[in-house]
């Protein structure tokens, strides 16, 4: 993946942190820049729509990859 403006450098459990927290605030149906703000607030440092975007992709993959176990 190339890196974008905006974006920070996150450990893999940081960016495994952001995932799971994007899961479950989709969950419960709040919007992109709703869930921005709230994991913003949350770490305590704004994090880019670009690296949002990234990780939900990331997020909605892996919910795929899991409901293939099934």
């Amino acid at each position: 993946m190339t890196r974008k403006k905006g974006d920070k450098d996150y450990s893999k459990s940081e960016k495994q942190l952001l995932i799971s927290l994007i899961n479950d605030y989709s969950l419960f149906g709040a919007h992109d820049q709703e869930i921005i703000q709230m994991i913003s607030q949350k770490i305590g440092k704004k994090i880019s729509e670009t690296l949002f975007h990234c990780l939900n992709t990331e997020a909605i993959q892996k919910i795929g990859q899991s409901r293939e176990c099934l």
